[in-house]
């Protein structure tokens, strides 16, 4: 299967299955993140209260971050279920990215909502990305986007400077989309 076309693929779930392309899977969860591999730790504050948990966990379940980004996820989006595989559509110009993920964790309890996907076989990196928004006693509600991750595909390894810068800008997308999503509810 092709990672990277001229034409814009279908964003549909029911391709690509298969293991996961990196073999620490669901080390997103715990912060340990594994050596030899480009690490991503950022968070902002998006206010505060309940009412601001819950229109962040609301942004998260539908993808806000990554529709703010330009990620396709679909309509409507990827159910959050661990083993859910989800195919992620991006414009990389010139080309097309067809991404191929699979959920590796949901974490649903008080004040605490996130998700992680890892890599299959047809995606251009290993690696896997966590989302997890918290509301912290002090009355602030944070979310943090977690990511480890390495070039797979040659096209990316080719152009690993842009890889980076690409999904550098792809993280601060999801934390603007959800930011805004919060504000906008």
């Amino acid at each position: 299967m092709s990672v990277f076309s001229f034409r814009r693929p279908h964003v549909d779930r029911a391709t690509a299955g298969g293991p996961f392309s990196y073999p620490e899977v669901g080390q997103t969860r715990d912060g340990q993140l594994p050596r030899r591999y480009h690490h991503i730790e950022v968070s902002r504050v998006l206010g505060q209260g309940a009412a601001t948990f819950q229109a962040a966990r609301s942004a998260l379940r539908d993808w806000a971050g990554h529709r703010a980004a330009g990620i396709d996820v679909g309509h409507p989006p990827p159910l959050l279920e661990p083993g859910q595989v989800v195919r992620l559509v991006v414009r990389v110009q010139p080309l097309w990215a067809s991404l191929h993920d699979r959920i590796v964790w949901v974490l649903d309890e008080p004040g605490r909502f996130g998700f992680a996907y890892g890599t299959l076989a047809a995606h251009a990196e290993r690696g896997e990305e966590s989302f997890l928004v918290e509301h912290f006693d002090d009355d602030r509600v944070v979310l943090a986007v977690r990511a480890f991750s390495r070039q797979a595909h040659w096209l990316s390894r080719l152009g690993w400077p842009v890889a980076r810068l690409v999904q550098a800008r792809a993280t601060r997308a999801y934390l603007d989309g959800v930011a805004a999503a919060v504000r906008d509810a």
